[in-house]
């Protein structure tokens, strides 16, 4: 049985090499073993955004931040969400 760490690691290879399904579907896992596990809620966010899914990577990044909110990478990239949020919104109108 291979550790969190190894799926983790695992599920990045699959979001770096363009295979986001394959990577959300380890994310998850990881999630539904230990729902509190930052890194995989992070990079769930950052690959909800990279779909454009804005809110939902919001929601994720909000999540991760909140279980550790000493880890800067982690609030960088949700304020580069929010920013592509606010670019989202001002398109529209």
């Amino acid at each position: 049985m291979s550790s969190i760490l190894e799926t983790l690691t695992q599920a990045l290879e699959h979001h770096q090499a363009g295979r986001g399904r394959e990577a959300e579907t380890i994310y998850r896992q990881v999630l539904a073993q230990d729902p509190r596990n930052a890194d995989a809620l992070h990079l769930l966010g950052m690959l909800a955004c990279e779909a454009g899914q804005l809110e939902r990577a919001t929601a994720c990044l909000a999540e991760a931040i909140y279980i550790t909110p000493w880890i800067a990478p982690f609030h960088n990239n949700l304020g580069r969400v929010l920013e592509a949020r606010g670019e989202q919104h001002r398109q529209a109108r």
